[in-house]
This record gives structure tokens, C-alpha cells and sequence, in this order.
């Protein structure tokens, strides 16, 4: 009998040597260019510069020497400060790659930093900066968190245990300063400037910042005068302690302000200076804001952060490690030391998932290059979208994890979302909105600026897509090859030559990178080991992009890059990005690295091909589920010689792929394996969460409970029924899915609680997000446990928190007791005693009779292409109907005609997504989408197997598509639907590059559950 393919895999595997391969911390070299956040000086000679990676530098001789300190730590730190010459804190923290939560870290010291340790336990929030006024009373100011909600912090125990100042803030703060534990002057992410007044956040006044939000907040030792700058040349001067703000009383320099960030300001006396981003210049002001000069200080680099200990003495640092130092007031400066002075790589993509990960981390991690990615697009301006303000700190993290020196984004070019595959042409219509008309020249001039203030040899970009496919690629493509060009040139925006100090400067080579797996000119193989981590870059990438995205997914095996620009002789092309250019290491592009791993180059491949193998079996197991039980049941031995973040990744990567592909317990199974044998692992905060929403989600318990029938395996949806009569004209089989898998009679809500019961001890932090809290309040429901329920949902009433979630705890509330102001949108769904013909015509007694429901947009701007749905049941149907006006100008004239196969790619089409959440757990549902073709797609929280009869007509006219859609109950739950029945559900019209509308607000353009509004069946 031949042996299965399954086994014969597996047999492969073990049959490879095992090594037993030590997993190694990133590589010391990156230190040395890790950039710089703070500097503090007790006087002319005691001084601390710390930043990336832990660093911590420390001189005594005034800078002349700067020797590390160890911190024992890898976050980054963002502020150091020091009562005396013994006693110190810094502060700083990181962000979860799976889960995206901000950790605070707090180090302190009572022997001038010949040690530093953690100086509390609390769950602190990512720290941005702190300030002390005495031995015990400080304050600190960041991200928030569920117990620190307003992320504004104070401290009368030397910083052991902390208090949250009153009020929330969703985006986090940028700048603070303290005068006294109750008072303070805050700006946040959004742009916002406040203040503290009685230890509680009140709105401050000033006029509006616009796109730019203030980076630095100084005030006097009286508390009253003080500082904000910021981006765009942001200089703001406050006489009431930040109540209010106005342009300092003398005039800025007419010439370059604008030209800079400003990231730091320091003040001695009535001297004040400031400095950012192009680092080339300061702008000091002798006479407390009355004149102002510029100070040239001979880099190139950010700066951010100065101090002063006099109006004589000062030192800046910034990124690439460099430190800087001034005798004579910032007149001129010296560099005391430095990592490098430039890029040798600057990468430039419209977002940071675009980046090919595993070329920073060739180019950056393995071979030294110093390496800047640039991304152009921010989206963290709409209501539900507030996280994405964390994106530069989570962007900038993943980068450095590759061996990166820099990931930004740049603040000036908005997008509505990140899921509506915008256009080149609507992107800039909204940045023209923002920037007076010039989008395209304002974007050009920055990415100009970018080049001539790096100075990279090497650009990659997007190649360009000429078809159509990725018009924003195609732009992106463009703008670069002519910014490079125009970098070259002093004739264009001399301004940043002349007022902005930086010099024209001309890239060697330019790529522009191809989708995922296409050959181009260049191909970087994802499976090379990288020699100075012991991995391929392909695991190394993995690492890092759990930063960027909410679910990891496999990384391509190849990523292929077009030459589109070399100003290199032609016999120096090579096949590498950097030949024919000679940067040598420990220059001022290229850091000096250690010598790699001890580990032989042939085990790493073994490695490796164990990988592949594994991936191989996984593949196939996907494709023959017959054989999934044989690989669940050796999955730990598989990876056993992994090292534990590789294995850790493999087996959460295979969980999520039984998910996708609907063997919901065998995910479940994959993901138990991963806490057990790997809970300190950062998936298994993934995993556990994953628990505790599939075990208390009712959707995915009805969908456990189904077999397929004969249709749904034959993949097709009926259409174009009638439904008239007293009966159902149905077609076909039409027993209900069912027959119950006795196998999966397991207690669902109480392994839920169990799970949630696991985060609340060993991540008590993520135990708090509502993600979890509300998912395991209705698994404590369903379990018999309803006052605990409740008491969940009472504490969100007396405690500041994001508006969406709030209203979900009081919705729960209002169910108990209705009064005529719910706090959620409210459809009151009628029962009908006529059935729908479905013919597309919408004149029915139902929808007569049936409420209408308009979709909006968020942006108000969808008067021209308005949309309205209606809903109606009876005992066998959940009857819904939309009529869709066409958006003007968008080609609808593609063939309706085409048999209707499931899960119809309607990603390009304008479309209707209708989501139905059971239970109200605000965190799965089910999903159906129908597009103007009449094309349909549905999922069961992204298990898009699953394949429910529905039944759908559809109808175009030239103004119009229209639709009229019948989903049996019985595939949606094995419940009565009656009088008492509330779903929570959202409605959504998408159409791609243009723009989206929704029921509820706030939305998203694939849906916010938390959003979501009530379903009251009558």
C-alpha cells in the first residue's frame, strides 16, 4: 500500500539533522546609529544621551568621551532627566507586534547610571517624556491605556506607582509639560493643543494646527511662559500656561521656517532655541521671542532634542547617533560623535506594508547599509481610525527589528482610509483641499527635500504600473524618478538650498519594486540566510511585519525589482543594489557589524529547507484535509528545533490557515498548542484572543454545527427566484444545512471564560481592551454567569473610554430598560405576511411598508450617489433590499450575464455589504457582499469556506443598480426569530478608489463592529 503524501513529508523532515540553533538578540552594530531621543546634562561635564535599541551614553568630560551605559533593555527610550549626579529616570517603551498595545517602560537610578533597573510594575502606557520636580513628585505623559485612559501621568512615590490624570484621549499626546502635578499644557497626535487644569484635561485655545500637531512644549520655571513647536515650522508662545497660544511677538524669518519640523526647543534665560528636521539649521532667539536668526550646525540629520546649561553651553542630538556641542551659543557646533552621517538607502512607498521587508533587512540588518524608509500616506484622521496615530512609532519599531536606521510618515498627505484603494486622482484631490491646490507640487518638493537631506546612493520605490492595476504605485513610481532628478538639479526649490542649508546631491541607482513573487531585473530570494541574525530573511521579515499588520501572513519567496535609473557605468551594474558603489563599513552611510554567528552557513540552510518542507506540508494539508489530523498530531515535534520565535510564528501561521479555509476546531487546536507550549511567545496574546472570540461567538458555533449539503458544494447561489404566495417557490434541495457534528459539542462559553481567565493573569493589561471584555461578557451570559456581565458593562458608564465601545455597554443597558434615547442606531425590522418577489423591482408590499435606512458617508460628500437599504423577515427569511445611485463617471457596463459563482472577486466593484453580529459579542459576524453585477461573496469572521443558499436578484438602469436579497434564518442561526430578537448589524456601500457610506457611524470601509447599531425585530 503506498505510503500518503502526508507521511511521506514527514518522514522528509525528520529525516533531516536536527540542531539544537541558539536564538541570538539583534546584533550590537545598529547600536552605534541607533538614534537619539534626549540629552541632559547636570552641568558643563555630567551628561546622558539615550534613544533606539536601549541606548544610554554617558560623559563626564563634557562630551570629549561618550561611553555606553547598559540599560538592559531593547525599547526605545524617549527621555532621560536627572535630579543630581546619582539619581536619574528614563523613560521610553515599544508596541506589541500581534497585538499593537502599547508598553510603558520606566528605568531609574540612585548611582549616576551604573545601573539602571525597571522602577515599577504598574502596567504603564508607551512613555513619550517625564519630568520631576523633587525626589517624589514627577509626571509622564504618552500613549493610553485602558488604566491609564487619558495617558497623562502623575507620581508623589518617586515614580513607584503612578495616577492617571482625568479624561481620555484615543490618539495619544505628542508634547507635555508639567508646572505643577495639577497644571500642565499638552498637544496631542490630532493636532490638538489642551491643558491640565485640577489634574483633568480641558480643551486649550488657539488657532487651528490643521495637519500639523505640536512635537515639544516648554514651559518657564513660572509656569505661566512657554514653548509649543512643531511640524511646518510650528512656533507657538503661551503667557497663561498654554490656555492659550499665539505666534511668538517677533517675527520668524520669512525665508525657510516653513521648511522645518521642529522637534525640540530648550531655553536659558531670555535665549531660546529650536531644531528638527532637515537638522542643517536652528533658529535661536536672544531676546525671549522678540528676534530671531538662524544657527548653522554642519549636519544634514534630524535633531531631536537640546539642552543647555547655559547661554553658552548646549548639546543636540538626533538620528544616526549624532551628538553635537556648542560653546558659543549655538554660533557654531561640533560633532562629538556620530553613527553615520547619511543614508545609503532610502526606500519611498505610499504605505509601510508596501515595503518589501526583507530587502531592509538584506540591505540594512545583514550587509550595514544605513537604511530610511519613507512612507507618504497617513490615515489616522477619521473617528475609529484614532490607533493608526500609533503607525510612525509601529512603522519606525518594525524597521529597526530589520536592521533599518529610520521608518517614518510623513504628516502632510492624508488618507480617508487605508482601505478604499484610492486613486491618484482622488488622493490628490484631497491633498490639493489641504494644501491650497498644490497637492502634487507639495508632495514633489518634500520628497525632493527627503533626498537632498539623506543623501541615500540608492532609492527604491514602486515600479511602475502602467496598465492601471496600482495607479497609486504608478504615481508614487513617477514622483520619485522626477524628484531625483530635480534633487540634482540646484535649479529646483533652491530655497532648501539656500534658506534650508542642505545641497543638491544625485542618487547613483534607482529600483522600483514588482507585486510579491514577479521576476524583475534584480530578485531578492527570501529564503538567503542572513549571516548576522542565523536566519533566512524571509523569518526575519515575519518578525517585523506583525508591527504593520493585524494578522501576519506567509512572506512571498521572492521579491523582483526593475532598474530604473543608474548613473553608474554600465559594467558596474552587477546584481546587487550596491555594486559598483563603495560605501566602506564604519563610514559615514555603512555601520561597522559584528562578526556573524558561529553557526554553519549549511545548517542555516538545513534550516531553512525544514521550512520549506513544513510550508510544503501545510499547503497540502490545506488543499487534503483528510491529512490535517496527522499534522496537528505532530506539530510540536515539527518544530520543536525551531527557535521559539520561529516556531511560535509557524504554528500561529497554520492556525490562521485551518481558520481561513473553515476548520474552525483544528485552528482552535493549533492555537491551544501555540499557550502551551510557547506562552511567552508574542503570538499567544494573538492566540488566546482568537480563543476567547471563537468560543463566545454564536456565528462561528451555528457554523461548527453545519455540514455542507449538496449545494453549497456545488458552489453556486440560486438567483433570480420567486418568492411569492403563502410558500417559498424554492428551487432545488431544500433541506436545511444540518446534522450536527457531535465532535463539536464542546462548552463554548466556558472555554471562552477559560481563556479569558488565562490574559487576565498573564496579560492583565490586554485583558482590560474591550475586544476581549465583551466577547467573554457574553460566553459569562450564555455560561449562566449574567451578573458578572453586567457589572462589565457598568463599569464602562463611570470610566472615560473610545465613544463606540462605550455606547455598546450602554446599549446593553438601554435592552434592559428602552427609553427614547438609545444610544445606538436603532432598525426596527417588521415582520411581513408577504413574501418578496425578487425580481429587483423593489415595489413589494414589504418594502412599503418596510423602513428605509439612508447610507452616509463620513466626509458628507455623497450627495450626487446616495444609497438606502430596507430590511423585513418572516419565520423562514431575512428579506433585504438597496437601491444604489450609480457614482457619476464610474464605469458600470461590464456583463451582468455570467453564471453567479460564489465568492466572486467584488473587490473592484461597487458593492453592498450587509454584517449581522448574533450575539453582540462586537467582534465577529457574518458578512455578505453583493456588488452592481449582481456578484456575491460571503464570510463567516473570515472564513470565507463558508457557504451559506441565499438567494439574490438584482437590476441596473443607467441611474441605478438595485437588489433584492432573501437569506434563510435557518443559515444564520438555529434560534427563533421573534419580538425579543436583537442582532447587532451594519450596512455599508463601498465603492473602491471613490469613496464609502455607512448606516452607523463611526464606519470603516470593510466595517467597524463596535460601530455597528441594533437590529429590533418586532
Amino acid at each position: 500500500m503506498p505510503m500518503p503524501r502526508q507521511i511521506l513529508f514527514l518522514c522528509l523532515i525528520f529525516a533531516l539533522p536536527t540542531m539544537a540553533l541558539a536564538e541570538w538578540g539583534p546584533p550590537s552594530g545598529p547600536e552605534q546609529d541607533a538614534e537619539l531621543t534626549s540629552v541632559f546634562f547636570l552641568n558643563e561635564k555630567i551628561g546622558w544621551a539615550v534613544g533606539d535599541r536601549g541606548v544610554i551614553w554617558h560623559t563626564q568630560d563634557g562630551g570629549n568621551r561618550w561611553q555606553p551605559q547598559a540599560s538592559h533593555v531593547t525599547e526605545r527610550l524617549e527621555k532621560v532627566i536627572f535630579l543630581d549626579a546619582k539619581v536619574g529616570w528614563i523613560c521610553g517603551g515599544s508596541y506589541d507586534p500581534y497585538t499593537h498595545l502599547p508598553r510603558g517602560l520606566l528605568l531609574y537610578t540612585d548611582d549616576g547610571g551604573k545601573h539602571w533597573s525597571r522602577r515599577t510594575r504598574d502596567a504603564l502606557p508607551c512613555l513619550k517624556g517625564i519630568g520631576f520636580f523633587n525626589d517624589r513628585e514627577g509626571w509622564a505623559y504618552g500613549e493610553p491605556n485602558r488604566i491609564y485612559p487619558s495617558g497623562l501621568l502623575t507620581t508623589v512615590n518617586g515614580g513607584r506607582s503612578w495616577r492617571s490624570v482625568s479624561g481620555a484621549n484615543a490618539r495619544g499626546w505628542s508634547a507635555a509639560h508639567f508646572s505643577d502635578l495639577t497644571s500642565a499644557a499638552v498637544a496631542d497626535k490630532g493636532g490638538n493643543l489642551a491643558i491640565v487644569q485640577r489634574h483633568q484635561v480641558r480643551e486649550g485655545r488657539s488657532f487651528p494646527l490643521g495637519l500639523r500637531s505640536g512635537r515639544e512644549i516648554h514651559l518657564h520655571e513660572d509656569g505661566i511662559h512657554g514653548w509649543c513647536v512643531g511640524d511646518g515650522g510650528l512656533v507657538l508662545w503661551t503667557q497663561d500656561g498654554g490656555s492659550s497660544w499665539q505666534a511668538p511677538s517677533g517675527e520668524l524669518p520669512q525665508n525657510g521656517t516653513a521648511l522645518f519640523d521642529w522637534h525640540a526647543v530648550a531655553a536659558d534665560g531670555q535665549n531660546v532655541w529650536i531644531a528638527g528636521s532637515p537638522g542643517t539649521k536652528l533658529l535661536h532667539s536672544p531676546d525671549g521671542g522678540k528676534s530671531w536668526t538662524w544657527q548653522s550646525t554642519g549636519v544634514t540629520v534630524p535633531l531631536l532634542d537640546l539642552h543647555f546649561v547655559s547661554d553658552r553651553e548646549g548639546w543636540a542630538v538626533g538620528m544616526l547617533g549624532n551628538i553635537l556641542h556648542t560653546t558659543d551659543g549655538g554660533t557654531t557646533w561640533k560633532t562629538q560623535r556620530s553613527g553615520g552621517k547619511r543614508a545609503a538607502l532610502w526606500a519611498c512607498y505610499a504605505k509601510p506594508q508596501d515595503v518589501p521587508l526583507e530587502v531592509i533587512a538584506k540591505c540594512g540588518g545583514n550587509q550595514g547599509y544605513l537604511s530610511i524608509v519613507h512612507s507618504i500616506a497617513r490615515y489616522d484622521l477619521l473617528p475609529g481610525q484614532e490607533s493608526a496615530s500609533q503607525m510612525p512609532e509601529r512603522c519606525h519599531e518594525a524597521m529597526l527589528q530589520l536592521g533599518g536606521t529610520r521608518g517614518q510618515i510623513d504628516w502632510r498627505f492624508p488618507i480617508p482610509s487605508d482601505q478604499m484603494q484610492w486613486t491618484s486622482d482622488n488622493l490628490m484631490r484631497v491633498w490639493n483641499q489641504v494644501h491650497d491646490g498644490e497637492g502634487l507640487g507639495k508632495l514633489e518638493f518634500q520628497l525632493v527635500q527627503q533626498i537632498r537631506q539623506w543623501q541615500p546612493e540608492v532609492v527604491l520605490t514602486h515600479a511602475a504600473s502602467p496598465t492601471g492595476t496600482n495607479p497609486l504605485a504608478h504615481l508614487m513610481n513617477q514622483l520619485v524618478l522626477r524628484a531625483v532628478e530635480r534633487a540634482a538639479d540646484s535649479t529646483w526649490y533652491s530655497e532648501q538650498i539656500v534658506d534650508g542649508g542642505l545641497k543638491t546631491w544625485k542618487v547613483k541607482k534607482v529600483f522600483g519594486s514588482h507585486p510579491a513573487e514577479q521576476l524583475g531585473d534584480i530578485n531578492v530570494e527570501t529564503s538567503q540566510i542572513a549571516m548576522q541574525v542565523g536566519q533566512s530573511l524571509a523569518e526575519w521579515a515575519s518578525q517585523a511585519q506583525g508591527e504593520l499588520i493585524e494578522e501576519p501572513r506567509p512572506r512571498p519567496n521572492l521579491w523582483g525589482f526593475h532598474q530604473c535609473l543608474s548613473r553608474l557605468p554600465q559594467s558596474s551594474g552587477g546584481n546587487d543594489f550596491f555594486t559598483g558603489i563603495d560605501l566602506k563599513p564604519g563610514g559615514e552611510a555603512r555601520r561597522r557589524l559584528n562578526p556573524a554567528a558561529p553557526l554553519a552557513t549549511d545548517q542555516l540552510r538545513r534550516q531553512a529547507e525544514r521550512r520549506r518542507n513544513l510550508a510544503a506540508i501545510m499547503e497540502r494539508a490545506e488543499e487534503h484535509p483528510q491529512g490535517s489530523p496527522i499534522l496537528l498530531g505532530q506539530m510540536g515535534d515539527l518544530v520543536r528545533d525551531f527557535p521559539e520565535k520561529t516556531a511560535g510564528e509557524l504554528i500561529y501561521q497554520m492556525a490562521l490557515q485551518f481558520h481561513h479555509s473553515g476548520n474552525g476546531d483544528w485552528a482552535a487546536q493549533m492555537m491551544e498548542l501555540l499557550i502551551s507550549q510557547y506562552p511567552k511567545h508574542p503570538a499567544a496574546e494573538r492566540a488566546a484572543i482568537w480563543l476567547v472570540h471563537y468560543w463566545s461567538s454564536g456565528e462561528m458555533e451555528w457554523r461548527s454545527q453545519q455540514k455542507p449539503n449538496a449545494m453549497a458544494a456545488s458552489g453556486v447561489v440560486q438567483t433570480g427566484l420567486f418568492l411569492g404566495g403563502g410558500q417559498a417557490g424554492l428551487r432545488g434541495n431544500q433541506s436545511p444545512i444540518g446534522g450536527i457534528d457531535e465532535t463539536t459539542m464542546i462548552n463554548r462559553p466556558e472555554k471562552a471564560i477559560q481563556y479569558s481567565r488565562w490574559l487576565q493573569t498573564e496579560r492583565p493589561m490586554l485583558y482590560q481592551e474591550p475586544s476581549i471584555r465583551f466577547p467573554a461578557a457574553v460566553a459569562e451570559r450564555r455560561a449562566g454567569y449574567g451578573r458578572q456581565a453586567e457589572r462589565y458593562y457598568l463599569t464602562w458608564l463611570h470610566q472615560p473610554s473610545e465613544e463606540a465601545w462605550k455606547a455598546c455597554a450602554l446599549g446593553e443597558s438601554w435592552l434592559a430598560e428602552p427609553n427614547e434615547f438609545p444610544p445606538k442606531s436603532i432598525w426596527n425590522v417588521k415582520r411581513t405576511r408577504s413574501k418578496p418577489k425578487l425580481d429587483g423591482e423593489l415595489n413589494d408590499p414589504c418594502w412599503l411598508s418596510a423602513k428605509q435606512v439612508f447610507l452616509k458617508s463620513p466626509q458628507h460628500d455623497d450627495g450626487r450617489w446616495p444609497a438606502s437599504v430596507r430590511l423585513a423577515y418572516d419565520e423562514e427569511y431575512l428579506y433585504v433590499s438597496a437601491e444604489c445611485q450609480k457614482f457619476p463617471g464610474r464605469n458600470y457596463s461590464e456583463s451582468t450575464d455570467s453564471p453567479r459563482d460564489r465568492d466572486a472577486d467584488v473587490s473592484q466593484q461597487d458593492r453592498l455589504l450587509f454584517m449581522i453580529d448574533l450575539d453582540r459579542d462586537w467582534t465577529t459576524c457574518y458578512r455578505f457582499q453583493i456588488d452592481s453585477r449582481g456578484r456575491v461573496a460571503e464570510d463567516c469572521w473570515q472564513d470565507t469556506t463558508w457557504n451559506p443558499n441565499w438567494y439574490v436578484a438584482h437590476q441596473q438602469t443607467d441611474q441605478t443598480w438595485k437588489v433584492e436579497i432573501a437569506i434563510p434564518l435557518r443559515e444564520l442561526t438555529g434560534k427563533t426569530v421573534d419580538s425579543h430578537t436583537v442582532w447587532a448589524a451594519g450596512v455599508m456601500r463601498q465603492v473602491p478608489k471613490e469613496g464609502f457610506q455607512s448606516w452607523t457611524h463611526p464606519a470603516e470601509p470593510e466595517g467597524y463592529s463596535p460601530g455597528f447599531g441594533y437590529l429590533l425585530f418586532q
